[in-house]
């Protein structure tokens, strides 16, 4: 009896073992249509987001609780829609080598793993964003983000001063454009 008994559990173990190993395919249906850059791809170990548009809300309140103004905030989130459609846990496409909403790359992403107890977390991924946007400038875009009012200028300096993506994908017209679009939707 002890022998079957010890049978079936090593059975159930193996069933469990089968049962959390495979692949599943979830569908998930957006609220709203999401305009995700070709250029970008979720990770299978990053956390499903039902509906981006609740990441970005949490994003333009907290940044805004932060004290920062509505036209900085609008260019930070077009240019994390451009980079990761608000995403915590997307892994760049092809190289993985960036990461979560600013895709932080190389010592960057070493910096975010090692300052968040859960680098996927949304909240502390802006508390790093924002303790970078002292240090992580380049040129004279960090003057223009702190003084300009014009969406198109901040979106710009974010990208070029602060991100730095490379000129082949930066594709700062959807970056200026979605930024646009919030600046319209949380005025």
């Amino acid at each position: 009896m002890k022998d079957i008994f010890k049978l079936l559990i090593i059975l159930g173990v193996f069933q469990y073992l089968l049962y959390v190993t495979e692949e599943r395919v979830i569908q998930v249906e957006a609220k709203d249509k999401i305009n995700m850059p070709v250029s970008l791809e979720v990770s299978r170990e990053a956390p499903i987001e039902r509906d981006m548009k609740t990441n970005a809300d949490r994003v333009y309140n907290y940044l805004q609780g932060k004290g920062l103004k509505h036209e900085q905030i609008c260019a930070i989130m077009g240019n994390i829609a451009q980079e990761s459609n608000f995403n915590t846990g997307l892994e760049e496409y092809g190289n993985k080598v960036g990461f979560g909403l600013i895709q932080w790359s190389f010592a960057r992403r070493q910096a975010l793993f090692e300052y968040c107890n859960d680098p996927y977390d949304i909240y502390q991924q802006l508390d790093f964003l924002l303790l970078e946007l002292d240090t992580q400038w380049t040129g004279s875009y960090r003057h223009v983000f702190a003084n300009s009012t014009n969406v198109e200028e901040l979106t710009e300096a974010f990208c070029w001063g602060f991100e730095r993506p490379s000129v082949k994908y930066a594709n700062l017209n959807h970056r200026i454009e979605m930024a646009k679009e919030y600046s319209n939707l949380y005025r």
